[in-house]
């Protein structure tokens, strides 16, 4: 892509469509919104009933006045998408976008209804989703057989309508050397909404104990050993001010949970809405944030950046390398947890 085209792709003004499913992605779109001073907007809202998230997606969108059109997820939404592919040529009626924002890279329904929102010879941009979003710029993300062969797929039809796709990136990773045309989302607004905020209480954003345990090669028990161990050091460091420990949404071990929260003077956050905008809704700057490498914590230094953000990883283990090395030039510092036998699940 030429550096016009580039221009073109994240020029202001220029009316947009979004494709997003998560509350993360819902504050990206919306400072997307306000970057590149968009007017004309539609978003698109994939949602599954059966998601925790997504109670904290929609009240999200609608703490920031976003008007949105709800598409729910099916199992098999790509097959009936598919069956419909002159969709993706011919125009049925629909409003055509140049620019759609898509939240989710991997998701050939997302794709499907953004290559079916858009124009010939406009751009498909990316929204960040989080830790996986590293791994993509970096070029280590390592697609599946399926995602292979629908992202070929996809590939072609833009090929034939000339669709610029797969090279364009909004992303708060913009100091990531990648071979995608980025263009930096610093957060402002958010920023800005909150920076009268008076810098108190300690936060351990939680994380979902059965997919932890499972990409840290840990059991269920060594995993309540080592929160407890965590919670009483974080309470130890900052005794004199409130803390918070705040669930995750698939958490399934709450009440296990809470009585360890108890010991330590923990009081239990259950939101229904991401922690980011718990923050910025409630104008909080916490003193210290800590967690086990949720991408909430990257997230937390962008919106919060005088507070001090700390993740924890176990020493051994590989999983979270990459996003360990990319936190620390980021001004996020590792707590290295030692002496945990691995491979015990």
């Amino acid at each position: 892509m030429t550096i016009i085209q580039t221009d073109i792709a994240f020029s202001k003004g220029t009316p947009s469509a979004f494709v997003i499913g998560s509350p993360f992605q819902a504050l990206c779109a919306y400072e997307a919104i306000h970057e590149f001073e968009i007017e004309d907007y539609e978003i698109f809202v994939m949602f599954e009933n059966t998601d925790p998230r997504t109670e904290q997606l929609f009240a999200s969108l609608d703490y920031f006045n976003l008007s949105y059109t709800k598409r729910p997820l099916y199992k098999h939404a790509f097959m009936r998408e598919l069956l419909k592919f002159w969709d993706f040529f011919w125009n049925d009626g629909r409003r055509r976008f140049q620019r759609v924002f898509v939240g989710d890279f991997r998701s050939h329904t997302y794709m499907s209804l953004a290559f079916k929102n858009i124009k010939k010879n406009g751009s498909i941009i990316y929204l960040d989703d989080g830790n996986i979003s590293i791994d993509y710029l970096k070029g280590l993300y390592k697609y599946t057989i399926k995602e292979k062969v629908i992202k070929i797929f996809f590939q072609a039809i833009a090929l034939l309508r000339r669709i610029h796709v797969d090279s364009l990136y909004y992303t708060i990773y913009s100091d990531i050397s990648t071979k995608k045309c980025v263009a930096k989302n610093s957060f402002h607004s958010l920023i800005r909404k909150n920076q009268t905020a008076e810098q108190q209480g300690i936060f351990f954003i939680g994380t979902n104990p059965d997919a932890y345990c499972y990409a840290q090669e840990i059991s269920t028990s060594q995993y309540f050993e080592l929160l407890e161990n965590q919670l009483s050091d974080f309470k130890r460091r900052y005794s004199q001010t409130s803390a918070y420990y705040v669930f995750h949404g698939r958490d399934k071990y709450k009440e296990k949970t809470i009585a360890i929260l108890n010991k330590y003077d923990f009081i239990p956050l259950q939101l229904n809405e991401i922690v980011e905008m718990h923050f910025i809704r409630n104008n909080i700057n916490p003193l210290a944030v800590t967690g086990f490498m949720s991408s909430a914590l990257f997230t937390i230094k962008k919106i919060c950046p005088v507070s001090k953000i700390e993740s924890i990883m176990i020493e051994g283990n590989a999983t979270y390398k990459n996003i360990c090395e990319y936190y620390q030039t980021n001004g996020i510092e590792i707590k290295v947890i030692t002496g945990m036998v691995l491979n015990q699940g």
